[in-house]
């Protein structure tokens, strides 16, 4: 909603609006360089990741890695997991540099596109990471991947005698 140079009167208090020129200009090409920069990173990450490039600086995994160049916790969950989107489907750049996908909820997918052994017929990640809610997400990969863990363990009967 854009407002008028004059000032708006709501609620018997008096805005006043000043015009900036420029500002969503600006706003969308700072917005668009924060993702194209996030995306390359996330390559680095799977670069990094794939060659073992992190434990050259003693850090345990590629996340420790980049919070030790800087990164926060959160920020470096999310590049790793929008490398694997990136790396699993390569058609998701697309998606999210035109905003279709958000670059958190194309991290969230991350875990299941990029191993071919969670896909199932009918499966549309990117579909999912664009229509719903990031908490929904969330608990879609959750099950996923726990589907697959529980059907990758070996079963081992057991038999428990109890005494009254």
């Amino acid at each position: 909603m854009f407002l008028s140079d004059e000032a708006i009167k709501t609620d018997r208090r008096r805005l006043v609006v000043e015009r900036m020129e420029g500002a969503d200009e600006e706003a969308a090409a700072l917005l668009k360089a924060k993702r194209d920069a996030e995306i390359a990173l996330a390559r680095l990450v799977t670069d990094v990741e794939k060659k073992g490039h992190f434990r050259l600086g003693g850090c345990a995994s590629v996340a420790e890695w980049l919070v030790f160049h800087g990164a926060g916790d959160l920020e470096a969950m999310t590049l790793r997991g929008l490398g694997q989107t990136l790396a699993g489907l390569p058609e998701a750049e697309d998606r999210i540099r035109r905003g279709i996908v958000e670059v958190e909820k194309a991290a969230v997918i991350g875990p299941v596109v990029a191993r071919h052994d969670l896909a199932r017929e009918g499966d549309n990640w990117l579909e999912s990471a664009a229509e719903d809610p990031i908490g929904r997400l969330r608990r879609k990969v959750k099950k996923r991947l726990e589907q697959t863990a529980q059907r990758s363990r070996t079963l081992v009967g057991l038999t428990v005698y109890v005494k009254p």
